[in-house]
């Protein structure tokens, strides 16, 4: 189950790179500070875990086969919204290309150039994970105030 607190500790991540040394170094730096980390070696993989699991948080390269990051993203965009991932970071070589700043399907993502720094790595989880946090705050307030919002008029619905 998601952590729904402000927290950014102790959360659901998918780390999806074809490169073994990849994935473990960034699943071993993730698991060290708490997170929850499930691997794929390629797209295809990412997305029959995303189908059966729940992740606050994706890291993905973008260069894999038989399914690159990009099909993985838009495929993921496209599932039923209990099954995407709210906050997707890619990890390339090739995050200063003109051509990943163009793809409509990574808007919205960070980029984390490699080789990866783990200090780049960790900010950018914190900070997707932050923004995740201010996303959901926003949505509990807004419903916050929508009910009591009904209420008042269920109240003036009676007198």
């Amino acid at each position: 189950m998601r952590d729904t607190g402000n927290s950014d500790e102790g959360r659901d991540i998918l780390i999806v790179d074809d490169n073994a040394r990849a994935r473990q170094y960034m699943a071993t730096l993730l698991s060290a500070i708490g997170h929850r980390v499930t691997t794929a070696s390629d797209g295809s993989q990412a997305l029959s875990l995303l189908l059966r699991g729940r992740f606050d948080l994706m890291i993905t390269d973008l260069q894999m086969r038989p399914l690159d990051g990009y099909g993985l993203i838009a495929l993921m965009r496209n599932l039923p919204q209990e099954r995407r991932v709210p906050r997707v970071i890619i990890c390339s070589a090739h995050v200063n290309d003109p051509a990943i700043q163009r793809w409509p399907q990574l808007r919205g993502a960070q980029l984390v150039a490699k080789p990866i720094h783990p200090g780049e790595l960790l900010v950018a989880v914190s900070e997707a994970l932050a923004q995740r946090n201010a996303f959901s705050d926003r949505i509990a307030r807004a419903a916050a105030g929508m009910r009591q919002a009904t209420r008042g008029l269920f109240r003036s619905a009676r007198r």
